[in-house]
């Protein structure tokens, strides 16, 4: 009933966006080199859509759980399987070729669906995840975990949270996927989109963009690990399945779930590091 996220947020991917540009002489330039880009084709348009439309449909409770368990009878990852679904564009291509495939104007049909998406949004509020994910945090922190520091709240302290994905931090995140998975939620812990990548302005890779984590050491004599939050995010963070969709009490069991396994799993990693003591 708790399954992957990955399909609820296709709308951008299919849709596009708009980017706003204060700065004029650079709003010129960019509008002088988008000209020159070749544009969308309204057939591979058309297959994008029809793509998606199969994607939204597999949301449904009863046909994503026949895949699910197709998937584990093969050995197979579902998440890894979906993600290929939605992926717009193949890790196998080179810097490159990525920019050739991003450098596209968009075709008719794409300009007329992000301007009905607009007028739209300002029509009728758009799902908040927002609400949803505060609603969440309440409910955990009712949890003994919480209280006993057990899960804590990656950025909670920001302004302003949109909550695209909830992530969670606890002490042996794998062992509570695992257990979470088992008793039917589909937590995660990885993203397709985070994780830690390091920027260097004077030491660009052929071609440009972004070193691979462990590169940008090698060429400014820095130790691995000199961005301590980052990697501690990624080895103890979990991603749970709380989004707009989700019904409220599907939200106190997941809730419920999470702070009976954390605590079970936090007693077992205390009892097997004192035993090893």
């Amino acid at each position: 009933q708790h399954t992957c996220n990955t399909l609820q947020h296709t709308c951008n991917t299919l849709q596009g966006g708009i980017m706003r540009v204060k700065n004029k002489k650079l709003l010129h330039r960019l509008v002088a080199a988008h000209a020159k880009w070749p544009l969308q084709g309204r057939l591979v348009f058309f297959l994008r859509c029809f793509k998606f439309l199969l994607l939204v449909l597999l949301q449904r409770p009863f046909p994503i759980w026949i895949i699910m368990n197709a998937l584990r009878l093969l050995q197979l990852d579902h998440q890894i399987f979906f993600v290929f679904l939605v992926r717009s564009y193949s890790r196998a291509l080179s810097f490159e070729q990525l920019l050739a495939r991003l450098r596209k104007r968009p075709s008719t049909p794409l300009i007329h669906m992000i301007a009905r998406r607009l007028r739209s949004s300002l029509l009728v509020p758009p799902p908040n995840n927002s609400l949803v994910g505060r609603k969440m945090v309440e409910l955990l922190k009712r949890g003994k975990s919480v209280q006993q520091g057990t899960i804590s709240f990656p950025g909670e302290k920001a302004q302003t949270h949109t909550y695209w994905v909830f992530p969670l931090m606890v002490p042996n995140a794998e062992q509570l996927v695992c257990a979470l998975k088992l008793a039917g939620v589909d937590a995660s812990r990885g993203s397709t989109q985070i994780a830690p990548v390091r920027h260097s302005r004077s030491h660009q890779p052929q071609g440009g963009g972004l070193r691979r984590l462990g590169e940008e050491d090698q060429v400014l004599g820095r130790e691995k690990g000199d961005c301590p939050h980052v990697h501690e995010l990624a080895k103890h963070v979990v991603f749970l399945p709380v989004s707009y969709l989700v019904p409220d009490h599907h939200l106190r069991h997941i809730a419920r779930l999470v702070d009976r396994l954390a605590q079970r799993d936090d007693t077992h990693t205390h009892t097997h590091t004192h035993t090893h003591t």
